[in-house]
């Protein structure tokens, strides 16, 4: 296991009232992990199929059962594991502007996230002998085999505030907040696998004389909101809380992509009251809250709303002799 990280984090003063901060982090990580033939993981299952006093190899130099059944013979060749390599890169951009001073306040940031990660699957038959001269192949059913997934994620985030706290005297507290965020997120997978090695100790795809499988994945979705909220405090003792907000979001069909949500609350801090003076200092922070409101649920997959057909051959049909392929019913989600 190898790991790399660089980070950085700086701050520009472009004038007295307005400050430009950038945070950056990268990290490379490098992982192998051994695997049986039978895509276990080798620790745990050498702790449960494997005896202290079982032997190893045979006195031809073959590998006993116990070791490859076990897992042992897989790892002592290096020739089943996985691989796992990922780039992770963060930037996050902030701007501050303050327009007047401990009144009006706007605030920006942009976050740029890429993620690059490539997992590698190798999977070689193991032979053992029970008897001499006869070679059984552990796994021999799933044979030999390689398996490359490759995933990508750009993920991009943009949001801008507006805060406003006039100055409303010693017992009045007021807070607006104005703002606006968008998201994007694209999302690639393409998996490719091949069978039968013709060169030992040679994972490469070119290197194979087995049928090649391709499977690509793609999933995009954006989000767009706008929302309000404001704080009002009296005496620091009864205190109110409105806000609201609009969101769309592409993971939804184009007539129902937006919702407006908005919610409310009311708290009474007790233990600030003359009353409760007696119960201090054993009680320093007592409140009692009351809210209500609505909120949606985007946490959904990007393409459920659309309809989807199954293309298959058919079992019971045939045309010119031959069994044609037809297709499923939409589905409506």
């Amino acid at each position: 296991y190898i790991k790399y990280n660089l980070r950085a984090k700086g701050s520009l003063k472009i004038r007295p009232w307005m400050k430009l901060t950038d945070n950056m982090s990268m990290a490379v990580n490098n992982y192998k992990q051994p695997r049986t033939s039978a895509g276990n993981t080798v620790q745990q299952y050498m702790l449960h199929c494997l005896s202290p006093m079982s032997p190893l190899k045979n006195p031809d130099g073959t590998w006993t059962p116990a070791a490859g059944t076990s897992g042992y013979a897989a790892f002592a060749e290096g020739n089943n594991f996985i691989t796992n390599d990922y780039m992770i890169f963060r930037n996050k951009l902030d701007l501050d502007i303050s327009i007047v001073k401990n009144i009006l306040k706007l605030q920006a940031d942009y976050s740029f996230n890429y993620t690059q990660r490539k997992r590698i699957m190798v999977q070689n038959m193991v032979p053992y002998s029970k008897v001499p001269g006869t070679i059984i192949w552990q796994k021999e059913t799933a044979g030999d085999g390689m398996k490359q997934t490759d995933y990508n994620t750009i993920y991009q985030a943009a949001n801008v505030y507006l805060t406003y706290t006039p100055q409303l005297g010693e017992k009045h507290s007021l807070t607006g907040l104005l703002g606006w965020n968008v998201e994007w997120n694209k999302y690639r997978e393409v998996q490719t696998g091949r069978a039968d090695f013709i060169t030992d100790y040679k994972w490469s795809f070119n290197l194979m004389d087995g049928p090649v499988s391709v499977s690509p994945t793609s999933k995009d979705w954006a989000f767009n909101g706008f929302f309000m909220r404001v704080n009002y405090a009296y005496a620091g003792k009864y205190l109110f809380e409105g806000s609201i907000r609009a969101d769309g979001s592409s993971k939804f069909p184009p007539n129902s992509r937006w919702g407006v949500f908005a919610s409310g609350s009311f708290a009474w801090r007790l233990s600030d009251e003359k009353f409760m003076e007696w119960a201090k200092p054993a009680l320093s922070n007592f409140k009692i809250r009351l809210s209500a409101g609505s909120m949606g649920n985007g946490n959904v997959d990007p393409y459920k709303y659309t309809s989807e057909m199954d293309v298959n051959r058919s079992s019971n049909i045939v045309l010119g002799g031959v069994l044609p392929t037809v297709t499923s019913v939409a589905s409506v989600v």
